[in-house]
């Protein structure tokens, strides 16, 4: 009989599975949950951050929300890229990320603190429950870190009550110990499981009775190894725990996953297929195997197993999103297209939709097209900014600059502190030889990245070609100083000093250009 996950009470000795899948994700998962969510901005960067936003963390799978269909389909092409961002903040527990699309996050994340009344007050913790909320988070240095274990516990411990359920299977000073190292490597090893017996501070750093303990502890020490890196030691800890409980799909979907990260792919395939086997309904099953059918460049079985994801789940874009993409990695470019149709049929209102069918147009340098499909998708959503460029793109292609020019005058108003807009917009500025125009935004983006040798040397750039060769000489001087190393930097840094009269000063920086590589004509010709 296969386990029923997530059942809320039970007068029979509980399943492992709705163990492993009601217990140990509510504790464990939820503290890397909010770690995540309290560093995601330094994890991921402030620009990202600002379009997407941590969500549930279930079985390895970081669910990232997306404030629009733009940002959507630009995290969907660097999903390996900000996994891996994640994964070497947090440790590699984080298998998986699962875009979604949710709107704009709210104002405040959180409500305001609500005042003590009956609810609450009943809801307090008594003595011995405080007292192990306590060394919980005794051993945790780090203040936030501390008060979130705090507010989990006594979360988990209040939500217990009234089911016959315990915090038993670490011990106090096990989980204590278990919570702690989350702090510095990672989320909390476990949480306790369900036994029919009530709190106890001073119980035995144990687990349940009997194959079900067994398993549990098994997938514990697995999730531990699996944040320590060591691969083979957590897959071979989680295929224990899966011998007694091998009737739920999750495990098998995660063992597929960690598998896949060894290129173990042949035990990976027996793995996703066995998770299907259990549960056919399960989308993210389907697409695990889709996954792997890709990596082996067995395209026709990927496209049919996403196939079958979308039809499973028909209103979420994942599916679609991974097929579209597929077809296009493949340049099947009318698959792709048809894909995406089928798509923003069911989700008119997503913008990634559109995105993409205008990256499409663009591939087929397919203007109008494209621009009918970018265009929707900055109405939809003004803060996707990987539209809003593909949008100037296709203006620049077609060389009607000061179309391009109101893109991203557009897009700054949306997204005021996007610094490749700025950069871009400067450009066709100059290339329009409104100079004015250009060192005004220039002067602005110095303002906010006074660290980036790039914009100094634009900045530089606009002020040689007005002829103010002192200006020019002092940017380009900020640009050389931000990076020596720079031959064509300090190249141009001695046509402006040259330029301005100062011809000793500019044979001193081609002199410098010609010790650093002697092969360089253009510091020759200058030097005669």
């Amino acid at each position: 009989m296969r386990s029923a996950i997530g059942s809320a009470r039970h007068s029979h000795p509980v399943r492992v599975g709705d163990v492993l899948i009601a217990a140990v994700p509510a504790l464990e998962e939820r503290l890397l949950a909010e770690r995540i969510r309290l560093g995601w901005r330094g994890a991921v960067g402030a620009d990202l951050a600002r379009r997407a936003r941590p969500g549930e963390l279930k079985a390895g799978t970081l669910t990232v929300m997306v404030d629009n269909s733009p940002w959507l389909q630009e995290l969907s092409m660097r999903s390996a890229e900000v996994l891996n961002a994640v994964r070497a903040r947090f440790g590699p527990s984080v298998s998986a990320l699962r875009l979604s699309l949710a709107g704009p996050a709210p104002s405040a994340e959180r409500p305001a603190p609500r005042r003590a009344g009956p609810e609450t007050t009943a809801a307090r913790l008594d003595a011995e429950e405080t007292a192990l909320v306590e060394r919980a988070a005794a051993p945790v240095q780090d203040a936030v870190l501390a008060t979130t274990v705090r507010r989990l516990v006594a979360k988990d411990l209040i939500a217990r009550r009234g089911r016959a359920l315990a915090v038993l299977a670490l011990g106090g000073v096990a989980l204590a110990g278990a919570l702690a190292g989350c702090a510095t490597t990672g989320p909390s090893q476990a949480e306790p499981a369900p036994v029919t017996k009530t709190i106890t501070v001073a119980a035995p750093a144990g687990r349940p009775i009997g194959a079900q303990g067994e398993a549990y502890d098994h997938y514990v020490i697995a999730q531990m190894e699996a944040r320590a890196g060591r691969m083979p030691q957590a897959i071979a800890q989680l295929r224990e725990a899966i011998k007694a409980d091998p009737d739920t799909a999750v495990l098998w979907i995660q063992l597929s996953q960690w598998l896949t990260r060894i290129n173990d792919t042949a035990n990976a395939f027996i793995a996703a297929q066995k998770a299907i086997a259990l549960e056919p309904g399960n989308a993210s099953a389907h697409m695990t195997l889709a996954d792997l059918y890709k990596r082996q460049r067995r395209l026709p079985e990927a496209e049919a197993a996403l196939e079958k994801a979308v039809a499973l789940d028909p209103q979420t874009p994942d599916g679609y999103l991974a097929l579209a993409q597929l077809h296009f990695e493949q340049k099947s470019y009318d698959k792709a297209r048809a894909v995406l149709r089928r798509l923003v049929t069911v989700r008119p209102n997503l913008s990634q939709g559109y995105y993409l069918l205008g990256r499409i147009g663009i591939e087929n340098e397919q203007w109008d097209d494209a621009l009918t499909n970018l265009k929707r998708a900055v109405e939809l959503d003004p803060d996707h900014d990987g539209a809003w460029s593909a949008l100037g793109f296709v203006y620049e292609a077609q060389n009607k600059l000061e179309d391009a020019v109101g893109v991203y005058k557009d897009a700054l108003k949306a997204n005021p502190d996007n610094a490749a807009f700025v950069e871009r917009l400067g450009d066709l500025l100059v290339k329009l030889g409104r100079y004015g125009e250009a060192q005004s935004e220039i002067e602005a983006l110095v303002e906010s990245l006074p660290r980036d040798p790039r914009v100094w040397l634009k900045l530089g750039a606009i002020h040689y070609e007005q002829k103010q060769y002192e200006r020019a000489v002092a940017a380009f001087r900020q640009a050389v100083a931000l990076e020596p190393g720079n031959m064509r930097t300090r190249y141009y840094l001695a046509t402006a000093l040259m330029d301005a009269g100062k011809e000793d000063d500019a044979r001193a920086e081609l002199e410098k250009i010609l010790k650093a590589d002697p092969r360089s004509v253009d510091a020759r010709v200058q030097l005669g």
